[in-house]
């Protein structure tokens, strides 16, 4: 069993463009994994208001704020230019969890573009959207770590 879980984990990593791979059985875990992998002890992490609960406990469970910007009415996503009023107004946003959302990827480009300049990691959360492309890349493949 242990060989077939390592196989799909190598074969997720060659899509997704990463180095490294680990099946969870939930994106509460995933989340929490990827948060305790950072090292961020403290600080806030900024989700879009319209997503599943999971992500926001994943946050709690790591010990971090949660703190929510609205979302773009046309895709569900995060929309940037709340993300980025929220960034400005808010201090120690340690990471943004970029929701890819009823098969709809959350603008990348402007979501890195934004993190990047501010030393702000981003965690993509693909569970409704795996396969899915922004760009013609695949989501999953964008989030940085710095």
């Amino acid at each position: 069993m242990s060989n077939s879980i390592t196989y799909l984990e190598n074969q997720l990593c060659q899509y997704f463009g990463r180095k490294h791979c680990i099946l969870t059985g939930r994106c509460t875990s995933a989340i929490y994994i990827t948060l305790k992998a950072l090292d961020v002890k403290e600080g806030k992490i900024a989700l879009p208001t319209i997503v599943n609960p999971s992500p926001a406990n994943a946050v709690l469970y790591a010990g971090l704020e949660p703190i929510f910007c609205d979302i773009n009415l046309n895709d569900f996503t995060i929309d940037t230019s709340s993300l980025e009023q929220l960034i400005e107004n808010e201090q120690n946003i340690k990471a943004i969890i970029a929701v890819h959302i009823f098969g709809q990827p959350a603008d990348m480009d402007k979501i890195i573009q934004i993190a990047r300049s501010r030393g702000i990691y981003v965690i993509e959360d693909t569970a409704q959207a795996m396969g899915g492309k922004y760009q013609s890349k695949v989501v999953g493949s964008f989030g940085m770590y710095l």
